[in-house]
């Protein structure tokens, strides 16, 4: 866990990437690291790329973040920021946005 503190947010969406596709139930030990990478996810979020940002949108639904995680708002917000930025091009990043905004819990705020 020492080492998680020190990955980018383009290997911590990596990370979380390869966690998504076990099938469920995740075993309580990938539970157990959810939180730190999340956490590390949150601390990085502005320095990730266009890819990152799609990669971190798409693992949300399957690792079961929660509408109110602080790492969906601020993942969303840097999704807005990079396709606002025109960094958003490749289409395969694209498609993970919008099939992750197509499985993403309702937000709270949403109306």
């Amino acid at each position: 866990l020492d080492e998680v503190g020190e990955l980018s947010a383009d290997e911590t969406g990596k990370i979380m990437h390869g966690l998504a596709s076990i099938p469920p139930p995740l075993p309580p030990s990938i539970i157990a690291l959810l939180p730190t990478l999340e956490e590390r996810a949150l601390a990085t979020i502005e320095d990730a790329s266009a890819p990152a940002t799609a990669t971190l949108l798409s693992t949300f639904r399957a690792l079961a973040v929660p509408a109110s995680s602080p790492l969906l708002a601020a993942t969303l917000a840097r999704a807005q920021a990079v396709a606002a930025a025109g960094q958003l091009t490749a289409p395969g990043d694209i498609a993970r946005v919008y099939v992750a905004l197509a499985t993403l819990p309702a937000r709270p705020d949403a109306s």
